[in-house]
């Protein structure tokens, strides 16, 4: 089998796999994790066919390095040569060559001495060779069907399922979860395995289950951390400083309740609780929102990527249909202005997702095009980014990529009814 050895973080790991594609990034997706920086959720494939690899970085990603070359397309791997991808170095050694030449000499020789001691006992007994083959012939037939039932009889299952569960355990500590589930979902579950094996099997299920909630949860608090970092720090840094009015509390307030609604179990739950604490004396949030407060609002939604004119303009009509008469028209003079600015910011970011994919940028063009697919807030918009992301190469793994690492995004991008149509016809999980 070939052999990867992957060095990163100052450590070292080596497994062996078989024919196959593994996957190589950071997102849980990839079948080899890398932890690192400048890693994408799938950065790369190794393709391995008869001791042959193959590496097919994806687009959009920092390209990886082989013996030190940027790759932007295919290209084999050489025994030995060094790929580094993001701060990982992984190389390759393909399966041992049979030793078939090393014995040709001794072969040889052994030919020749039975030629030689075959001479010698005809000569001594009187044995000519027509005799020899007459009697070698039927042994030789027998002995053939003998071996051929031997080698036509399976091993024993526990051997097979033995074998299963030590590369499904190097898989595992390997960080290879699927992998791993592959493996052991080869041994039949009506086989007779001995006890002490059946239980290994059994706990080794069992970690790789545990160590899949680990990783999901460590997913989601990712995505946590990063909304707790821009969305309730840098907000209370820059707007909560000094003198503080009403309408940047009471967001505030709105993105504490959010982000325990969504992360209950983050490790940094308790800075929020104690936020909460401080500003809920600042605003009552009981208390219906004034223009100024949805005004405010309106503008945190739409001043920075990704900018949210779906929820801005569906806050301003429900403030609109219930405000009084000249807080009304306020509301209505702001849809307007807001609906200008969104035309510019709509046709800006399509120019930019087109400069991305010209560059070869996949990805970026991707992320633009689901943000007018979703944030927008006029339908018609919305199903026209959709299309074009529909020319995109590739899709469907652009696609599993953020239903996997964007799990609060997911439910707006697939109810696009351009995109929910498309994967209809082209299951995530075909």
């Amino acid at each position: 089998m070939t052999k990867l050895i992957l060095e990163e973080g100052g450590k070292r790991r080596a497994f062996k796999v078989g024919d196959g594609v593994i996957s190589i990034g950071s997102g849980p997706q990839a079948a080899l994790k890398l932890s690192g920086a400048g890693v994408a959720e799938l950065h790369a494939e190794l393709v391995i066919q008869g001791g042959r690899v193959t590496i097919k970085p994806k687009p959009g990603v920092l390209p990886p390095k082989l013996a030190g070359r940027s790759l932007t397309n295919d290209a084999i791997v050489q025994p030995g040569v060094a790929i580094k991808i993001g701060e990982a170095t992984l190389t390759v050694e393909p399966p041992a060559l049979p030793q078939a030449a090393a014995t040709v000499k001794t072969k040889t020789v052994e030919k020749q001495e039975w030629q030689r001691s075959n001479r010698e006992l005809y000569k001594s007994n009187g044995i000519k060779p027509a005799h020899m083959l007459i009697l070698l012939v039927p042994l030789g037939i027998v002995a053939f069907f003998l071996f051929k039932k031997g080698a036509e009889q399976a091993p024993p299952a526990s051997l097979t399922a033995q074998t299963q569960y030590f590369h499904a355990l190097d898989m595992y500590k390997s960080g290879m979860l699927a992998a791993a589930v592959a493996d052991l979902d080869k041994i039949p579950k009506d086989a007779d395995l001995p006890t002490e094996l059946a239980s290994n099997i059994a706990n080794l299920r069992a970690q790789i289950e545990q160590a899949k909630v680990i990783a999901d949860e460590a997913v989601e608090n990712e995505a946590g951390t990063k909304y707790l970092d821009t969305q309730l720090k840098n907000f209370e840094q820059t707007r909560l400083q000094g003198k503080i009015d009403r309408p940047a509390a009471r967001v505030f307030m709105k993105r504490i309740a959010e982000f325990e609604r969504r992360w209950p179990k983050h490790p940094q739950l308790e800075w929020v609780q104690r936020m909460k604490a401080s500003y809920s004396v600042m605003v009552d949030m009981t208390k219906p929102p004034t223009y100024a407060d949805i005004a405010f609002e309106v503008e945190t939604l739409t001043w920075a990527n990704p900018r949210d004119y779906r929820q801005a303009f569906a806050l301003l009509q429900r403030f609109a249909d219930s405000a009084e008469p000249d807080e009304r028209a306020k509301a209505l003079a702001l849809i307007d202005q807001k609906m200008k600015e969104r035309k510019e910011w709509y046709e800006d970011r399509t120019q930019q997702a087109k400069f991305e994919y010209e560059r070869n940028q996949v990805g970026k063009a991707v992320n633009w095009l689901l943000m007018l697919a979703t944030y927008s807030g006029d339908q018609e918009m919305e199903n026209t980014a959709a299309q074009r992301l529909l020319d995109i190469p590739r899709l469907d793994e652009h696609l599993r990529g953020y239903r996997s690492s964007r799990p609060d995004w997911w439910p707006q991008i697939s109810a696009n009814p351009v995109i929910a149509q498309w994967i209809k016809e082209h299951p995530l999980d075909g």
